[in-house]
């Protein structure tokens, strides 16, 4: 479901008009809205970050089922 999910957001995405006047563009604007929906998604500000904080959630949820 998730997939069909991003297949759908990127497909929207490519339909953004491009009004930058500079070229050539380093990045498309279908790339900063993915972008924009990954911080939003993930609540991370970068991809690093959030992988950091799921070790941080694994690490926790792995002490408290040895605990038990």
């Amino acid at each position: 479901m998730f997939k069909r999910f991003m297949t759908r957001l990127r497909e929207c995405a490519q339909q953004f008009p491009d009004v930058r006047k500079r070229q050539p563009q380093l990045y498309t604007v279908s790339n900063a809205c993915l972008s924009a929906f990954g911080v939003f998604f993930t609540q991370s500000f970068s991809f690093l970050a959030y992988q950091r904080e799921m070790q941080v959630r694994q690490d926790v949820r792995t002490a408290a089922h040895v605990a038990l």
